[in-house]
């Protein structure tokens, strides 16, 4: 094995348990420290970059060009330079709203922002760069990932959080729907892909498979607790995308991944999660029953 991984965004929430997980595995993890936005320059030789680093929120969207789209840039002229694999990190918004669901890898791209635009951006680039130059280029597709460690202002971590330390819980949008995938799952895909061979250049969903509401997360949760929970229903704004899931057959038979972990599972780690040591070489995750 012995793989040199560059991972840029290592210290985000899913670069740091990639970090500690892939470590785990026996490669040897490099994070990149510059800034993403100037051209790369890493000294050791390097097999494979996971690119993480990137803007979401559109209260920056003047920025979400100059760090995604010239993030990515900087990352295959690197690739191409050094002839090596890129996993790129996309998103399941790129298809937007769709009429049919579960969405395949196939389908017409729908962006309703600047993140996911930025995105398809990238994709593209990852695609045009793998045809001219046969660079190995692999996308993954991830839904709403979660987990412990996540940042307060996400749905399902302030749920989850909040019925944790019987604080109220403040819900916008109840009947949204989104397909949540736990960040165990997520460190496989990334796992397998290190090591997918089958083609030059790949698209994947990495997705629960299943779309479930913000009601249903706290009725989930209620539920794994056995208590009520105190839910104060704000303002409702409009959402461009209601319900959004992933098909992930082709994950399933190409990339031979899938998900292990339901959301009720999931919901439930979060809530008896005791220990977690960020960047190490190991990940610990100590399970109570409730």
């Amino acid at each position: 094995m012995n793989k040199n991984i560059l991972i840029t965004g290592y210290s985000g929430f899913i670069g740091k348990y990639l970090t500690g997980f892939l470590k785990n595995k026996g490669y040897n993890v490099i994070p990149l420290k510059q800034d993403i936005k100037n051209p790369v320059n890493v000294d050791d030789k390097i097999d494979v970059v996971i690119h993480l680093a990137y803007l979401i929120t559109n209260k920056t969207s003047n920025n979400i060009n100059n760090v995604n789209v010239g993030g990515i840039t900087n990352l295959l002229n690197f690739c191409k330079e050094n002839k090596s694999k890129l996993i790129f990190t996309s998103t399941i918004q790129v298809y937007g709203n769709q009429k049919i669901l579960p969405i395949k890898e196939n389908t017409e791209h729908n962006p309703y922002n600047r993140y996911s635009e930025s995105k398809i951006i990238g994709e593209n680039l990852c695609r045009k760069y793998s045809q001219l130059y046969n660079l190995k280029c692999i996308i993954l597709r991830l839904s709403n990932v979660y987990g412990n460690g996540m940042k307060k202002g996400y749905a399902i971590y302030d749920i989850v959080n909040n019925a944790k330390i019987d604080k109220p819980i403040f819900l916008n949008q109840p009947d949204v729907k989104r397909d949540f995938i736990y960040i165990n799952d997520v460190l496989q895909a990334f796992l397998k892909s290190i090591e997918y061979d089958k083609k030059i250049f790949d698209i994947f969903n990495i997705c629960l498979g299943k779309s479930y509401s913000l009601n249903e997360v706290v009725d989930i949760t209620s539920k794994l607790l056995n208590k009520k929970l105190d839910v104060i229903y704000t303002r409702s704004w409009k959402e461009d995308v209601l319900n959004i899931y992933g098909d992930i057959s082709y994950s399933k038979s190409e990339l031979n991944w899938g998900p292990s972990i339901d959301l009720s599972e999931g919901i439930k780690c979060m809530l008896t999660w005791k220990y977690y040591s960020y960047g190490l070489a190991r990940i610990h995750l100590v399970y109570v029953n409730l």
